[in-house]
């Protein structure tokens, strides 16, 4: 499956980095498709990505609710949850990628 945010994410109008350590949000933050609004809520979504590490904060995408971003407060934490190969919540597959933000 391969899900791009492209337009349905809100522009940003720099990436930010954390210049002690040379990292950008692209380290913090994973994408999140098949997240159907009905069957996920937002409390669903924090509280099943906190086994990877602190869920600094979730949002859900304006035009498409089955879509979103999840942005961890440690770099570790976004690689942990990319490297699982499947991830099912209440009992629907949900779909984690990379975050993208050249597809912003």
């Amino acid at each position: 499956i391969t899900a791009t945010p492209n337009d349905l994410t809100p522009k940003r109008e720099s990436i930010t980095k954390d210049k002690r350590i040379g990292r950008t949000e692209r380290d913090y933050r994973v994408f999140v498709s098949n997240i159907r609004i009905s069957d996920h809520t937002d409390e669903d979504i924090r509280s099943y990505f906190s086994q990877f590490g602190a869920v600094a904060r979730f949002e859900r995408y304006q035009r498409r609710t089955d879509l979103g971003e999840v942005e961890f407060q440690s770099c570790g934490s976004s690689a942990a949850a990319t490297s699982k190969t499947m991830h099912v919540l209440n009992g629907h597959r949900i779909h984690v990628l990379p975050y993208d933000p050249t597809n912003n």
